[in-house]
């Protein structure tokens, strides 16, 4: 599993800490690794917050908990196939995997998507 954020003075800010909690408890006395590295051309931490506050926007209005709306949009946006042994796998791309340029067409159709299908009209920031 890999956690996003950003540190500032020796503090870890998460991008998704309910999500990082939720990791803790499951991995609760267990002998544990934790790397730190630099994450490069991703997603920005505003981009990501941006997305948590769409989530929970659109979440509230359908009826859905954010994280089971995060999945909703995951499906709709996220679905790619690719040949493995002959075969066609079906998958779901993280956000997690996206660059910024990748993750500002996702966040674009999501917009367009809310007021098209839902006329729910999502804040510019």
């Amino acid at each position: 599993m890999k956690h996003y954020g950003n540190i500032n003075k020796c503090k870890i800010d998460f991008l998704d800490e309910e999500r990082f909690i939720e990791d803790l408890v499951k991995h609760d006395g267990m002998d544990i690794v934790i790397t730190i590295s630099e994450n490069k051309d991703f997603r920005t931490n505003s981009q990501n917050k941006l997305w948590w506050r769409y989530m929970l926007i659109l979440s509230k209005e359908l009826g859905f908990t954010k994280n089971e709306m995060h999945d909703v949009c995951k499906i709709k946006f996220l679905k790619r196939e690719r040949m493995e042994s002959g075969k066609k796998i079906t998958y779901l791309k993280s956000t997690t995997q996206l660059t910024r340029k990748e993750f500002t067409e996702l966040v674009d159709n999501l917009i367009m998507w809310s007021t098209q299908t839902f006329n729910i009209n999502l804040p510019n920031e």
